[in-house]
């Protein structure tokens, strides 16, 4: 990319007595130091303009006629390259450049000779420049307060054509840029290398930023923001840092209003509204009022705005000069920052000059310009001066314009001149410019951030590939911590006060914030302060001692716990304690009954306290034994719980083995002789014993009178089985372990099963005994009868064929049911479960079936005989 060419663009209009202005040209501001002289012509008005080569300004000739808005370039060195009216291009030499005429075409009903008009130079390409004009309105629907929407075009100068005077391109030439764009437009740029051309829609509130690159004009980016605007008059002005952009918009029948904007010159988006000035009730007017703005401007610094106010909507009685703080943090804030500047003759247009001046056109038909000589300081310091420069053939008048030096952001500038507040050394400055490709510091550094050891003036020059550079400069102040507050002693606990003076704001460790603070006890404390943008942060510590007759320790008491010991813990929170024990710490441990003492020096005298220490004697909290009732030759253990630290442990069971215990454990003792018998434990230490006690139960077992028997008898004979031993309480249970009989002296029972078992159980109490009845059956019956006739009609009775036996000894191996033609139907292994008269799932026909058992008979010995049978069946439906 080429190195991009720095341009002025000037504007200043001769204005008519009601011509309502629609079309708002404005620049991005930037200072000039550093002997940039690209801002030092304005061609305006009529065939005058100024030179900024001599302070104040000296006169100018040229050949614009403008009754609005003009531009100029001058090349680096100062020198006048061309200038237009929006209509046409003159070059240095004061003559039409080549196609330089009717550069525009306007059907403009109320302006035909065109607009505003300002220039770009092309990032692409440092001979050329873009031209931009708009039409002040494009149509008149009868009224100025309603406007159409104006086209915004432009047209490209070539400087390296006609002998270097420049021509310009025929097939760059009166393009439309936006067939819909508001009459309020601008450009911007970030001190380098692309643009921006940035404009806001009539009714509405949105913005349209194009990117102007090495490439072109990029497509815009669109933001909605702030309030909705029905613009035929207004301004729209930059800040010099680029970050924000403030709109004043007065469409002469709704409300005159001022609105702040942040604008991110990385991506052309604007957002975050601020009012700066709010419209007025019933939406007055500029026009209708002469108390509201009329006109703005922003100081190099980007912090201070300034609006022009006249007295009288005929612009011929005094004007007001206003001053805002953009700086502060809320819109509240910044409207009531509004400060009355000066009074001077009235006000037409105000503009930012490339000395960081601010110029302001005075008189309808005047030839004075006003100027404030320090727009960065405060409203009273500003330097403002009425008739700073007189213009020949009333030609001062800018009118409506905003143009009286529209500057376009140039490729070499001072961006940025910041005070800064350096809260410590080292202290860090950082360029503005991230992405820049190189820097260099008035200290020699070349990183984009350099520590700095002192205050003082520092300046960053941030350089880009493509040729452009900005210079950036710090003023650095340092801000002086406020003195540190001391450590305090108070005596008698008399509260310590502090009175903290510092301009800036104050947060103690208790979270106040008042110039005093009050401590009421020792601990340490903080204060933080934050003077401009600077927080300090102090420590220190109070130290206060109580009255002379505190008590230091408890009142006497006695130690009960189960460790034996105790922290006693002095008080007053002294630093320094002597104990009788002589200990020198704030407590100590005790372990030992008896008199103590503490003191302890301080600088307010010397306190102590004295107390005495008891212990608690030993206590049983549990003795107990997992059942009190056993049987006669049992063991039991027993258990024991204790607090307070006994030491000494006597165990004694009156008729157990052992009969005595000396210790800490968890005794066996074994008791052989049926009885009630007392088991005590006494524990002890030095101060005192406790004895707990209970009874123990020993109950006698049965005695049986024999063991177990063996039974042999035949097929159900009647048995009277006694029980083995006399008993509180006997039961009888099965082989199975299912229970017979409950608490029966005696087990009546018909012996059929060829074997079984029963247990006779005998307990008194929890003691218990247990014998056992083996009974083995003989002469068991082989025989096994089945029913000749049977009706399944699910009656419940007779429904099933099956084998009917009361003998426990007769199992089915197979019963098999056939029809008359030898057809198996029915097969079971089961002696209850029968055939139900179905085959298949349906009912067989009533008539004769036949079947074939086969069955075993359990004998003596456990031995199985197979026995079978046959015959026939009637079913009957």
């Amino acid at each position: 990319m080429k190195t991009m060419k720095s341009i002025i663009i000037h504007a200043i209009g001769k204005g008519y007595r009601f011509v309502y202005i629609c079309a708002v040209l404005l620049l991005l501001l930037c200072s000039t130091a550093f002997a940039q002289y690209e801002n030092n012509n304005w061609a305006f008005g009529n065939k005058w303009g100024l030179s900024f080569a001599t302070q104040p300004a000296s006169f100018l000739p040229s050949q614009v006629y403008a009754p609005f808005r003009s531009a100029t370039v001058s090349d680096a060195n100062g020198n006048l390259l061309f200038y237009t009216n929006g209509t046409v291009v003159w070059d240095q030499t004061n003559n039409i450049m080549p196609h330089g005429d009717s550069i525009i075409h306007t059907n403009s009903a109320i302006f035909p000779d065109g607009g505003e008009a300002f220039i770009v130079p092309d990032p692409g390409n440092a001979a050329q420049y873009y031209v931009f004009t708009g039409p002040l309105l494009s149509s008149y629907s009868g009224s100025l307060g309603n406007p159409s929407p104006s086209k915004i075009r432009y047209s490209k100068v070539d400087m390296s054509l006609n002998g270097g005077l420049g021509d310009v391109l025929p097939n760059f030439k009166d393009r439309v840029l936006d067939s819909n764009a508001c009459p309020v437009i601008a450009v911007a740029g970030y001190g380098m290398c692309d643009k921006w051309l940035v404009m806001h829609l009539l009714y509405s509130n949105q913005f349209k930023a194009y990117h102007i690159t090495a490439s072109g004009i990029d497509a815009p980016v669109v933001s909605t923001a702030g309030d909705s605007v029905k613009v035929a008059y207004a301004n729209m002005k930059f800040a010099s840092n680029n970050q924000r952009l403030v709109l004043r918009s007065d469409d002469l029948q709704a409300a005159s209003f001022i609105e702040a904007f942040d604008f991110n010159y990385q991506t052309g988006v604007v957002s975050n509204p601020v009012m700066v000035e709010p419209a007025l009730a019933g939406g007055i007017s500029a026009f209708q009022d002469a108390t509201r703005p009329n006109a703005i401007e922003l100081s190099s610094d980007s912090k201070k705005l300034y609006s022009t106010v006249n007295t009288d909507s005929n612009f011929t009685q005094k004007g007001l000069i206003y001053q805002y703080d953009l700086s502060l943090p809320t819109a509240i804030d910044i409207q009531n920052s509004k400060t009355l500047v000066g009074i001077i003759d009235s006000v037409r247009e105000i503009q930012l000059t490339g000395q960081n001046n601010i110029y302001i056109s005075t008189g309808y038909y005047g030839n004075n310009i006003a100027a404030i000589l320090y727009p960065n300081k405060e409203a009273q310091a500003c330097g403002l001066v009425n008739n700073y420069i007189t213009m020949p053939n009333g030609d001062s008048n800018f009118y409506y314009s905003a143009c009286m030096a529209n500057l376009v952001p140039v490729s070499h500038v001072i961006y940025n001149n910041s005070e800064e507040y350096a809260c410590q050394y080292p202290s860090q400055l950082t360029a503005q410019v991230p992405s820049a490709g190189g820097y260099i510091w008035n200290t020699g550094a070349t990183t984009q951030s350099i520590n700095i050891n002192q205050p003082g003036t520092y300046w960053v020059k941030s350089s880009q590939t493509c040729g452009a550079w900005r210079i950036d400069t710090f003023q650095v102040h340092s801000i002086t911590a406020p003195a540190p507050i001391p450590d305090s002693i108070s005596c008698n606990g008399q509260p310590v006060k502090y009175t903290l003076h510092t301009p800036g704001s104050i947060t103690w460790s208790d979270g106040t914030h008042d110039s005093v603070f009050t401590a009421t006890q020792t601990g340490t404390y903080w204060v933080q302060t934050r003077i401009g943008q600077c927080t300090f942060r102090d420590t220190f510590r109070i130290t206060i001692y109580p009255p002379s007759n505190i008590s230091l320790l408890p009142a006497d008491t006695t130690i009960c716990n189960a460790a034996m010991s105790a922290t006693i813990t002095a008080g007053g929170n002294f630093n320094n304690y002597l104990w009788n024990t002589g200990a020198t710490t704030a407590n100590i441990q005790i372990t030992q009954p008896g008199k103590y003492w503490v003191s302890a020096t301080t600088p307010c005298g010397i306190y102590s306290d004295t107390m005495f220490v008891h212990f608690c004697p030993p206590v049983i909290t549990d003795f107990t034994t997992a059942k009190d009732t056993i049987c006669s030759g049992s063991c039991i253990s027993f258990q024991a719980s204790f607090d307070h630290n006994p030491t000494q442990f006597d165990w004694y069971f009156a008729g157990g083995n052992p009969a005595t215990i000396t210790g800490n454990q968890s005794p066996l003792v074994c008791y052989d002789t049926a009885g009630t018998f007392k088991a005590s434990l006494v524990v002890s230490n030095d101060f005192g014993a406790d004895t707990a006690a209970f009874f123990i139960t020993v109950l006698p077992k049965p005695n049986p009178r024999f063991r177990d028997t063996i039974i042999v008898t035949p097929y159900k004979t009647e048995l009277n089985l006694p029980a083995c031993a006399a008993a509180a309480e006997t039961d009888w249970y099965d082989e199975n372990n299912n229970l017979v009989c409950s608490n029966c002296a005696a087990l009546n029972l018909l012996a059929k099963d060829w074997q079984k078992n029963y247990y006779c159980v005998t307990r008194n109490a929890d003691c218990a005994d247990t014998c056992f009845y083996k009974i083995t059956v003989t002469n068991i019956p082989s025989d096994a009868w089945l029913p000749d006739a049977f009706t399944p009609n699910g009656d419940g009775l007779n429904d099933y064929f099956h084998l009917i036996t009361d003998n426990p000894n007769i199992k089915v191996a197979d019963l098999a049911v056939y029809d008359r033609w030898g057809n198996s139907l029915y097969h079971s292994q089961e002696n209850t479960i029968g055939w139900d008269g179905t085959y298949n799932g349906k009912q067989a026909q009533g008539g004769v079936y036949f079947w074939y058992l086969r069955y075993w008979v359990l004998g003596a010995g456990g031995e199985q005989k197979m026995h079978t049978s046959k015959g026939d069946v009637t079913l009957i439906r």
